[in-house]
C-alpha cells in the first residue's frame, strides 16, 4: 500500500492495482482518457526518455496548470527545475527504477508560492517488463479542491 490519504489519489491507486493484477506494472493501453476522467485534469503522463533518467510530459493537466501557474506538456522534467525544484525528478525516477507506485505528501512551488499537496506516482508499461510511462496525479492536501 503507498503512503497517501487523499481519496482520489486512493481511488487511482485502486484502479492501477486492479488494471495490473498479477503483473508488476499495469499497461498504458489500458488507462485511456475515458477511464482517467474522473482524475484527467490532476494526471500529468509521462514518457521515459534516456533509460528513465528523465521524463517529457505528455500531458499536464489543467487544474495542475491552474494550481501551479504553468503549463509543462511537452517539456523534460530535467529542463522544468527552475519552475518545479529537483524533488519531482527524484520522484519519477525512483518509481520507474524500482517499478513501483509512490505516494507523496509535501509543499510544492507554485505561482511563486507554496502548495500543500498530495502526489502519487504510478508506473505503467507499453507491454514490456519496464515502464515506459509514468502516470501521476496530484491533489491540493486540503481536499477541498
Amino acid at each position: 500500500m503507498i503512503d497517501v490519504s487523499h481519496p482520489d489519489l486512493l481511488s487511482l491507486y485502486a484502479l492501477w492495482n486492479e488494471k495490473r493484477g498479477g503483473k508488476v506494472l499495469a499497461e498504458r493501453k489500458d488507462f485511456d482518457p475515458f477511464v482517467l476522467k474522473p482524475w484527467l485534469g490532476h494526471v500529468t503522463l509521462l514518457d521515459a526518455v534516456e533509460n528513465g533518467s528523465d521524463f517529457v510530459f505528455r500531458l499536464y493537466g489543467s487544474e495542475l496548470v491552474n494550481m501551479f501557474g504553468f503549463d509543462l506538456t511537452g517539456r523534460r522534467v530535467g529542463e522544468c527545475l527552475d519552475l518545479i525544484g529537483e524533488k519531482p525528478l527524484r520522484e519519477y525516477r525512483w518509481s520507474h527504477a524500482y517499478c513501483k507506485p509512490l505516494g507523496i505528501s509535501r509543499s510544492s512551488p507554485a505561482n511563486e508560492d507554496l502548495v500543500d499537496m498530495d502526489k502519487i506516482v504510478l508506473p505503467l508499461s507499453n507491454g514490456g517488463a519496464d515502464p515506459d510511462v509514468l502516470l501521476a496525479a496530484i491533489y491540493k492536501s486540503s481536499y477541498d479542491d
